[in-house]
C-alpha cells in the first residue's frame, strides 16, 4: 500500500509541475492529463481496495469495471480527436 501512496504523491507533484508549463509546451499538457488520470485511477484503486478488504468485498469488482470503462472511454475519445485533427 505504501508504494501506491508514494506513486500517487509523485504523480500529483508531476501533474502540478506539468500544469505550470502546459501553456508553453504542448507535450507538458499531454503529460499533465496523463498524470492526472494516473492519480485518479490509483486513488480509486487504493480506496476501493481498502474498503473492499475491510467492508464491502464487491467494491473491488465494481471499481475494476470503473477503471476499465474510464480507460476505454479515454482511448476512444483520443482516437476520435486524432481522426478529426488528422494527426493519426
Amino acid at each position: 500500500m505504501g508504494f501506491v501512496i508514494g506513486d500517487i504523491i509523485v504523480k500529483l507533484i508531476l501533474f502540478l509541475i506539468c500544469r505550470v508549463y502546459s501553456s508553453k509546451i504542448l507535450a507538458a499538457k499531454a503529460l499533465s492529463q496523463d498524470h492526472r488520470n494516473d492519480v485518479v485511477v490509483n486513488s480509486v484503486v487504493l480506496i476501493s481496495a481498502y474498503l473492499g478488504i475491510y467492508f464491502i468485498f464487491e467494491l473491488i469488482f465494481i471499481s475494476s469495471f470503473f477503471i476499465i470503462y474510464s480507460y476505454f472511454h479515454e482511448q476512444v475519445f483520443l482516437m476520435k480527436r486524432c481522426k478529426c485533427m488528422g494527426t493519426c
